[in-house]
């Protein structure tokens, strides 16, 4: 009982976790030279306007971000971000379902975050972004 209670206590920070980060990418992307604008995160998103935010994230790793005045290694950690985020929104989307009876999902949710946040926050510094 311990167990279940812990893993759902660090699920819930893990989740919690999620959307800072997404809220740290989205104002990273509002602040480059070329604005990228996306919607706000929202828990109560219907799967249609999940499915858009996604897509939406998803254009701005492939298109939005390459076309950016921005060297090269800003370019790529920022893509990096993006993809790291969403793999883990896919993986938190399968928790729920099959859960983590080894211990290694929560593991690599954790992990997928931090490396999202920390590529997103590195970008930030080097361009001064937050400074204001």
């Amino acid at each position: 009982m311990a167990d279940e209670h812990a893993e759902a206590k660090r699920w819930d920070e893990l989740t919690d976790e999620m959307v800072v980060v997404y809220g740290v990418i989205r104002y990273v992307l509002s602040c480059l030279p070329v604005r990228i604008h996306l919607a706000h995160y929202n828990e109560d998103w219907e799967p249609g306007e999940a499915i858009a935010a996604l897509v939406a994230l998803n254009r701005a790793r492939l298109e939005l971000v390459r076309d950016q005045p921005l060297i090269e290694l800003h370019r790529d950690l920022l893509q990096q971000a993006i993809t790291d985020w969403l793999l883990a929104f896919d993986l938190a989307g399968l928790f729920p379902l099959v859960g983590d009876p080894i211990g290694w999902r929560l593991d690599a949710l954790e992990h997928l975050i931090q490396r999202a946040q920390f590529t997103a926050g590195k970008v930030a510094l080097d361009l001064g972004i937050g400074d204001e």
